[in-house]
């Protein structure tokens, strides 16, 4: 099933400073918003989810950093002690902090009583299940992306406009025989590689499989169309998943909805295909090297937040 969303973005009539109002702030409200959607209630497979997305400034002054950096939990704050670059670092500060206020502000809790729990390849979740509510993060530059969904597996990527050399080359890595001939037939092959990228980033996102996903077997479409062609799943069909293109001032934006798999499920279908423990063997370290170096460390597999 294919959907994109052409409205707009538009600020969020809710002001980013009522996410804060216990936390001495000020007023952030140009630092997240809302992207105009034209329905918020998503049908995936046989029922409906509701989607709530969230864009993220995540540069921001070193007073407001301060702020947000109040609203961390401890592991999360080591965790950003181990980033070399101070960009870095405070981008994560920013997106971490700003993800548990949206969850808070979902779950009617404060900020430090969500507790995160990681997926075998990392992905977070609510502790418990916590409300049936998923989410995923992402984040290309100083632009984040936030998705909250019920009851419904969700993913998320996000990759800036940016001129790509070579994307054949890196197609090869990433893409099914089907992807790479509908790329060498479009008009715009960068917009069509990152069309393709985030849309298999979010879906593999949203198994919450990582580098052990084989990109190769997932077709997605690379038109302004999303649209899932081929899970790479045994026996599951592309008909339960649901691809959403997002418009964004500066970025491409994709996001995945489908059916919560557990672990056990994912677990074993890669197993049957040989792909645990380690890296996906389509996509080997120096390859990945390889893809991070020519996207001048845009485009590379994250850890799937």
């Amino acid at each position: 099933m294919s959907n994109s969303i052409t409205e707009p973005v538009i600020p969020d009539q809710r002001s980013y400073a009522a996410f804060l109002s216990d936390l001495d702030c000020g007023p952030l409200g140009e630092h997240i918003r809302r992207p105009s959607l034209a329905t918020r209630s998503i049908r995936v497979g046989a029922s409906f989810t509701s989607l709530d997305l969230w864009y993220v400034d995540l540069d921001v002054t070193a007073d407001a950093l301060n702020c947000f950096r109040q609203g961390l939990s401890r592991d999360e704050l080591a965790r950003a002690e181990r980033f070399h670059s101070d960009l870095h670092r405070a981008r994560y500060i920013v997106g971490r902090a700003t993800l548990r206020r949206v969850l808070a502000d979902r779950l009617g809790c404060s900020p430090a009583t969500i507790r995160l729990s990681y997926g075998r390849n990392g992905k977070p979740m609510l502790e418990g299940g916590r409300g049936h509510v998923e989410f995923n993060l992402a984040h290309s530059g100083g632009d984040a992306v936030i998705a909250l969904a019920d009851r419904a597996a969700v993913g998320v990527d996000i990759e800036l406009h940016r001129p790509i050399s070579d994307v054949e080359s890196l197609a090869r890595l990433v893409f099914s025989d089907v992807e790479r001939r509908e790329l060498k037939l479009a008009p715009d092959p960068v917009s069509a590689f990152l069309n393709g990228w985030t849309r298999k980033e979010a879906y593999v996102k949203a198994l919450g499989i990582g580098l052990t996903a084989p990109l190769r077997e997932i077709t997605v479409s690379l038109s302004d169309g999303a649209a899932l062609f081929s899970t790479g799943l045994r026996d599951r069909s592309a008909s339960y998943w649901r691809l959403l293109s997002v418009p964004h001032p500066r970025a491409v934006v994709a996001v995945a909805l489908g059916p919560r798999l557990d672990r056990a499920t994912t677990t074993g279908w890669l197993q049957s295909k040989g792909e645990l423990p380690g890296l996906n063997p389509a996509v080997n370290c120096h390859q990945m090297r390889h893809i991070s170096t020519t996207m001048n460390g845009g485009l590379q597999r994250r850890n799937p937040e």
